[in-house]
């Protein structure tokens, strides 16, 4: 058995930016941090920001464009994706994104 499932808290980095595929299908790609505090073999403590980018598709993307801006502290719960494509000098390039099934806002 096995289980794909993701739960981010996090900032929204940018504010979204809706498109439309030919087929009328919307969907919005964003990047959310999320910040964690550590402490280091010397005792000093820092933070830690990770980048996520993330997919909203259809309804889910229409709701994103209207509500989410950039500072928004939102909670986003969806399914670990990685896909391929090749770069303009043919070379293969792999992007890890997080494909949201649900949202809400925390602020």
């Amino acid at each position: 058995m096995s289980y794909n499932r993701v739960i981010l808290i996090g900032t929204v980095g940018k504010d979204p930016a809706i498109q439309y595929l030919d087929t009328g299908v919307s969907v919005v790609t964003l990047s959310v941090v999320t910040n964690e505090n550590v402490t280091d073999r010397n005792g000093d403590r820092r933070e830690i920001s990770e980048w996520h980018n993330v997919v909203f598709w259809r309804a889910l993307a229409e709701y994103v464009d209207k509500h989410v801006r950039k500072g928004s502290l939102i909670f986003v719960e969806g399914k670990l994706r990685t896909r391929s494509r090749d770069d303009h000098a043919g070379q293969k390039r792999y992007v890890t994104e997080v494909v949201a099934e649900t949202v809400r806002l925390l602020n």
